[in-house]
């Protein structure tokens, strides 16, 4: 289960800090972990799942949206 647990994980932070976690998907640092995100959600019963009705949406437990905390290291802000 530590698989599917990962993957949880990466979804909610992606929900929680998309800007924050797009920064660091682009930066290819974690490409293993964005990567095992991608190939856990496509698993065919997960993939259901995720689109199903059952899958508890976030916004009302621990990942929701924190626009004060969604940031990007300063030298990389500067530069865009």
């Amino acid at each position: 289960m530590p698989t599917l647990f990962l993957s949880q994980c990466v979804d909610g932070v992606k929900y929680a800090f998309p800007k924050a976690m797009a920064h660091l998907d682009e930066s290819c640092k974690y490409r293993r972990v964005f990567g095992h995100w991608e190939q856990v959600k496509a698993w065919p019963r997960i993939a259901k799942y995720l689109a199903s009705d059952k899958r508890q949406k976030y916004g009302n437990g621990i990942y929701r949206h924190y626009p004060d905390g969604d940031v990007v290291p300063e030298t990389v802000a500067a530069s865009t």
